[in-house]
């Protein structure tokens, strides 16, 4: 089947919610000290998908009606260049692969079939050998925010390779919100607002910490928070995001064996090299972080 290039710009629909929660898939399957890896089999023939499409770096199967996630498919094509342009990152090599489901019914079949050792999410991203990996969900109320999340965590893979669990997470959870609603992206903007603001003895979240976290299952929800926060921190002024961006620069060229053992260049210290009182800038940025009224 022919690969063809949709890029009008129609409005998405959403589904109605299904019948039981199904968390996001937070596992990108990082290899070696995050997770063994996932070699994946062969995704349905060919003659199984209603349709095939390329946006930006992603080759996309669906089994749903194009208009219905268009918007959306757009949105995470113009991330990949928004990456590349924020912290001067390459362009992905190869082609990303990203399968649609029609239903959490024919997701939850395939998955159940082909990988019976998964968690069942919503939506994962599973990172092949040397190849940029594969993203799989199904079209359900929350798309637009799993699909930017998890092509976040495959964008990041194909540009740079493996990322300590913190930086990859603390992306994915930015990137997963739309434009408008990245800064101040709830629960999270306000739970970190009432810690700085009203706790003038809340200690900075502590970057050491989350610096030592290599295996998912201790990487919890106060994790993902505290890991959006500096984040945000560091992508909303151009000379912090230069430095987010130069590490992930050092990350790209480290030695692979001990990134698979999860072992990276020092964020804690390259931060405190070139902003020795980080921490007090970080206090300041929240306190002074208000959302915008309106009008």
């Amino acid at each position: 089947m022919t690969i063809k290039s949709a890029n009008d710009g129609t409005q998405k629909t959403r589904s109605e919610n299904f019948g039981f929660r199904l968390l996001r898939f937070r596992l990108s399957f990082l290899t070696a000290a995050f997770i063994a890896l996932l070699f994946l089999p062969g995704v349905a023939s060919a003659e199984e998908w209603r349709s095939e499409y390329a946006y930006g770096p992603f080759e996309i199967y669906l089994n749903v009606d194009i208009n219905s996630v268009r918007k959306t498919l757009e949105q995470i094509a113009d991330l990949d260049r928004e990456l590349s342009v924020r912290f001067s990152l390459p362009p992905c090599q190869e082609k990303i692969k990203l399968y649609i489901f029609e239903d959490v019914k024919t997701y939850t079949a395939y998955i159940q079939k082909e990988y019976p050792g998964a968690p069942m999410r919503r939506a994962l991203f599973a990172m092949e050998k040397d190849k940029p990996g594969k993203v799989f969900t199904f079209f359900h109320s929350d798309f637009a925010e799993d699909l930017r999340h998890e092509c976040t965590h495959a964008l990041l893979h194909s540009k740079i390779g493996r990322l300590p669990i913190w930086i990859d997470e603390g992306l994915a959870e930015y990137f997963e919100a739309p434009k408008a609603q990245r800064v101040y992206k709830e629960p999270y903007y306000g739970q970190i607002r009432k810690n700085v603001s009203y706790n003038v003895f809340a200690p900075v979240p502590d970057l050491k910490k989350l610096e030592n976290i290599t295996k998912m299952g201790d990487f919890l929800e106060v994790h993902y928070r505290n890991s959006w926060s500096w984040m945000n921190f560091m992508i909303n002024d151009p000379s912090r995001q230069k430095i987010l961006g130069n590490y992930l620069i050092l990350c790209k060229k480290a030695d692979e064996r001990e990134k698979e053992q999860g072992i990276f260049p020092s964020f804690t210290e390259l931060l405190g090299n070139t902003i020795p009182k980080y921490k007090t800038e970080y206090k300041t940025y929240w306190k002074e972080l208000k959302k915008p009224t309106n009008p």
